[in-house]
């Protein structure tokens, strides 16, 4: 997996990490939390430099995959799994981006990986909204939507994690799961992505340094002269 890196500015926050390569700053879930699809553009289009949204856009199918795997190795099935690498890779998420929803529910599941019977009582969910306008708006109604649920035994212990082949994990399938592009809850969030920029502000460093070498060149100059 990637560094991950927490920033705080404001009232936002957002998670820094590298994929392919490449370093994307994604934004917290809190911040879109509750908001349709429209209203998450509409702010977009209008944000201006300082602003919250400034620069962000709608992530795309690929960057949710790869992000969803950087955290949660998947191996191209549904079902769910007692594997302490998806565990721990899903809490890290959550304590990355925060989680949509939580709820009570006292069910069994046969876990896909080793098939046995596990009871759980509760469960925290991230489910968000992604994709480019291009690839993502179906019918000008639907959006492309993920899902991931981490369920936890009686004794509030994390035991399983939820993972679906429609779920964002392969960006390349025909049809993924969709939601209405004007429904908006508390339990959904959006997954937005900008071009990281350095914390540390180096180009001014340099610039205010050289400035200051440069002067100093010209004082001795005038004063030789």
């Amino acid at each position: 997996m990637g560094m991950m890196l927490i920033l705080s500015s404001g009232a936002n926050a957002s998670v820094i990490n590298t994929l392919n390569g490449v370093d994307y700053e994604w934004l917290e879930f809190s911040e879109t939390q509750g908001l349709n699809r429209y209203q998450v553009e509409g702010m977009l289009s209008a944000a201006n430099p300082g602003d919250n949204l400034y620069g962000y856009q709608y992530a795309s199918r690929t960057q949710v995959e790869e992000l969803l795997i950087s955290y949660m190795p998947w191996g191209g099935g549904n079902g769910y799994f007692a594997d302490a690498t998806l565990i721990s890779g899903f809490q890290d998420m959550m304590g990355d981006f925060g989680y949509t929803s939580q709820g009570g529910y006292s069910t069994n599941f046969y876990t896909s990986d080793t098939n046995i019977e596990t009871y759980v009582e509760t469960r925290r969910s991230v489910f968000g909204i992604y994709g480019t306008n291009e690839e993502c708006i179906f019918d000008e109604r639907f959006t492309c939507v993920s899902g991931v649920d981490m369920w936890y035994d009686s004794n509030g212990n994390p035991a399983l994690v939820t993972q679906g082949i429609t779920r964002g994990f392969d960006s390349s399938l025909v049809n993924p799961d969709v939601i209405n592009i004007s429904f908006g809850a508390s339990t959904l969030g959006s997954y937005l992505v900008r071009p990281a920029v350095s914390t540390v502000p180096i180009p001014a460093a340099v610039w205010l340094f050289s400035s200051g070498l440069i002067g100093l060149m010209g004082f001795a100059r005038r004063k030789k002269a």
